[in-house]
């Protein structure tokens, strides 16, 4: 009778090792209540407990708590954050070259009007030329600076640097619908958790 109890509790001390292991903190708790449980029945003291490898493994899944759990939950999630400003911020400064149409295309009309008119053809007014200027170039530097603040802003939260910043950045993607405004959300969401603050 004792030997198989013994037997259980190894076997439940490796499958507690194997639970931890693959993460799964809520299903190694459960298996350790139901070792101490077995171990009472046994009438086996703490000292005993902590002597004995399966056991010791039981103890420390104990020591594992829900802070524990929400340290590794906040780290996975501010990695995947990283890595998404990284991709929102190269999208939105590879869309914002499109503006550099617009750009050429004033530039052109301002420097060579035949080009788009022909040569008996009125030309356009210059205020033309520089509208479409003046557009691609706001829009092409302004994507440009938005990408690169956002990459930047993914560097900051890799390295657990300028928080207040990468506030301010998120606050500026939740204008950039859609994809921007999930990222600006969730880093919010995130960054104002008191675990996160406590990492920076």
């Amino acid at each position: 009778m004792a030997q198989s109890k013994d037997r259980k509790m190894a076997e439940l001390g490796a499958l507690i090792k194997l639970k931890l292991a693959q993460e799964k903190y809520e299903e190694a708790e459960k298996l350790s209540v139901e070792l101490l449980e077995v171990a009472e029945s046994t009438g086996a003291n703490n000292q005993l407990l902590e002597s004995t490898e399966p056991a010791a493994a039981v103890l420390g899944a104990l020591a594992l708590s829900a802070a524990d759990e929400q340290a590794v939950r906040d780290r996975e999630h501010l990695k995947l954050l990283t890595w998404f400003h990284y991709i929102v911020g190269g999208w939105t400064a590879a869309i914002s070259c499109v503006f550099l149409l617009h750009l050429g295309m004033g530039l052109a009309m301002l420097f060579n009007p035949n080009a788009f008119f022909g040569a008996g053809a009125s030309a356009p007014p210059p205020a033309m030329a520089y509208l479409f200027i003046i557009i691609g170039s706001i829009a092409v530097f302004g994507g440009w600076l938005f990408g690169f603040l956002t990459i930047y802003s993914g560097r900051c939260i890799k390295a657990r640097k300028r928080r207040i910043f990468s506030f301010i950045v998120a606050a500026l993607c939740c204008l950039n619908f859609p994809l921007g405004t999930i990222l600006g959300v969730c880093t919010i969401l995130v960054l104002n958790r008191p675990s996160v603050r406590e990492l920076y």
